[in-house]
């Protein structure tokens, strides 16, 4: 039996295959967040991210022994690093200047601060988001678009990945409204804000795997983007009513999608000149 046919003869259906994981993984996430609050320890939601990966390997090992059908593999290593490092300072840097220099004319007095934490605590942290970057880019690139490509093309099966994604992350807004960090109106642009801003970054990520075959470049700019917002906050000498808030979260959302069709143009580009391999549907095999 050749590897393409081996592959075709799916467990699970691939649009269903999709689905369930989208299902299991958010049913950790809100046992985390919501029943268990372990986002208020020190260690997070260390196991909706481990349980999760875990479970989409093992899947993946029983079914067809291939963990490169996710895009783990040592493909064009150097080049997907490189690539996704400068995404990274593309795509996270210009938004973060730009909020910085928009409140600074605003008079609020924003201030860049670094967080200083115990070593310990700054290691298990560079491990937790890694876990979670392999275990997002696995669920929503690696395993969800490739399942959508199936009867989808590429583009419309990255915006679909990219949808679940931007969801994925509503379950902030809502903690913080719960919780009474937020009121309602602040919390109901917040949710709009960060559902769009994650659904832009799905997009970027995912059109990275397209160009490359490969999540190295997304995982990368996924664990240099989550680590920064964990060493970096903006503080504020003046303060934030609701009204400026949906001010800036409207301005970020215009930097960040501004940011977004340049990184695009950047990886089409770069993944050209490297002639890295693009992405095939999940019932096809991807570079060992």
């Amino acid at each position: 039996m050749t590897e393409p046919e081996s592959i075709q003869k799916h467990l699970v259906p691939p649009i269903l295959l999709a689905i369930v994981f989208f299902i299991i993984a958010m049913i950790f996430r809100i046992i985390d967040i919501f029943i268990l609050q372990l986002h208020m320890t020190p260690f997070s939601i260390i196991s909706s991210k481990v349980i999760p990966l875990i479970i989409l390997l093992v899947y993946v090992w029983i079914a067809y022994r291939k963990f490169n059908l996710l895009g783990i593999h040592y493909h064009y290593l150097l080049s997907n690093l490189v690539l996704g490092f400068f995404v990274y300072l593309a795509y996270y840097l210009l938004p973060f200047l730009a909020e910085f220099y928009i409140e600074l004319g605003l008079g609020l007095e924003p201030m860049l601060q670094l967080a200083f934490y115990p070593t310990g605590y700054i290691i298990y942290f560079i491990f937790f988001y890694i876990i979670n970057s392999f275990m997002e880019e696995g669920v929503f690139r690696g395993l969800m678009m490739r399942c959508f490509m199936t009867k989808y093309n590429v583009n419309i099966a990255n915006v679909i990945q990219a949808i679940f994604f931007g969801f994925w992350h509503i379950v902030w807004p809502i903690n913080y409204l719960i919780n009474g960090w937020m009121d309602p109106i602040t919390a109901g642009w917040f949710a709009v804000y960060y559902v769009v801003s994650s659904f832009g970054f799905g997009i970027v990520t995912g059109y990275m795997f397209q160009k490359t075959s490969s999540l190295t470049g997304p995982i990368v700019l996924h664990t240099l983007w989550n680590f920064t917002i964990f060493m970096s906050v903006i503080t504020y000498g003046a303060p934030l009513g609701w009204a400026v808030n949906i001010f800036l979260y409207g301005t970020m959302l215009a930097v960040e999608y501004i940011g977004l069709v340049i990184v695009i143009l950047i990886i089409k580009e770069f993944s050209r000149q490297r002639k890295l391999p693009e992405l095939t549907p999940w019932n096809a095999t991807l570079p060992k």
